[in-house]
């Protein structure tokens, strides 16, 4: 499955990446990444080596052809517009079993190339789990006559975290620091690339 990916992002979608210092990853990581295609998860997986799993919703899952490779993929599904327990407890079993977990925070893709408001989802997993967040950003709208830039980030320093209580309060305060974060991360130009600036 990986091999196929792999022919598909390079031969295909042939991104151009910087950051790849920083794709050395191990157990315990959520990868936080902005959401554009449907094949986001595909490059991901690619650029990284550890398997990562990823939350996809439900709908996806009722074609048996697509449901069967989600799952190959190491997806799994989860129930929009309410909370979904069973998939929290996945996601969380995941990090404190040392894997990896793919986030798309604004919980749904952009048709716009904007980067929409993240859900809190992401930094409760962080916060309860102790979790490395590294963000990953796509700069621009891509498709397959433009290649897609990509910047993969360093961790996120969430050292203002440790030891304190996980209130609602402190929750979003750490949701608003990975969003804050990743847009400055966006917003660093790639010379002579105007179409993968920050403005999408």
């Amino acid at each position: 499955m990986r091999q196929l990916g792999k022919i598909f992002v390079y031969v295909l979608i042939r991104p151009r990446v910087r950051g790849r210092e920083n794709a050395g990853i191990k157990g315990n990581t959520i990868i936080l990444c902005n959401h554009l295609k449907l094949r986001d998860p595909i490059i991901l997986a690619v650029l990284f080596k550890p398997q990562i799993y990823f939350i996809a919703k439900e709908e996806l899952f009722r074609s048996r052809i697509l449901g069967w490779f989600l799952r190959k993929a190491g997806t799994f599904p989860v129930k929009r517009g309410g909370s979904d327990i069973e998939a929290v407890r996945t996601c969380l079993d995941i990090l404190k079993s040392d894997g990896v977990l793919g986030v798309f925070p604004e919980g749904t893709r952009s048709r716009t190339g904007e980067l929409g408001e993240f859900e809190p989802g992401a930094a409760m997993f962080a916060l309860k789990t102790g979790a490395t967040v590294v963000p990953v950003v796509i700069h621009n709208r891509y498709s397959f006559f433009k290649r897609p830039y990509i910047t993969i980030g360093a961790p996120l320093d969430m050292g203002r975290f440790t030891g304190i209580k996980r209130t609602a309060q402190v929750i979003a305060d750490a949701t608003n620091h990975f969003e804050s974060s990743f847009l400055k991360l966006k917003s660093l130009p790639w010379e002579g690339k105007q179409h993968a600036r920050a403005r999408c």
